[in-house]
């Protein structure tokens, strides 16, 4: 589970915050008037929540724009 995982690094927006954990999952919450949360909506986020279109892959590195995030992925997991 992504629960008791440790957090590698963090990336801060404007209002939003992105959470890259040592297992290669990303999580993100805040403002997402623009959708930066990256969970298909465009509601608020008060709780970290795991953006699952990025499940199958590993995520390297994450940056966070001012109403943008990015991040730096590698292959399906499943071929990690």
């Amino acid at each position: 589970t992504h629960k008791h995982t440790q957090v590698k690094s963090v990336a801060c927006g404007h209002e939003h915050m992105l959470a890259l954990l040592e297992n290669g999952a990303l999580m993100s919450w805040g403002g997402n008037r623009e959708g930066e949360v990256g969970n298909d909506s465009r509601k608020d986020s008060k709780t970290p929540q795991l953006i699952m279109p990025l499940q199958r892959y590993r995520v390297n590195a994450v940056f966070a724009g001012s109403r943008n995030s990015a991040a730096i992925i590698e292959g399906p997991a499943e071929h990690l």
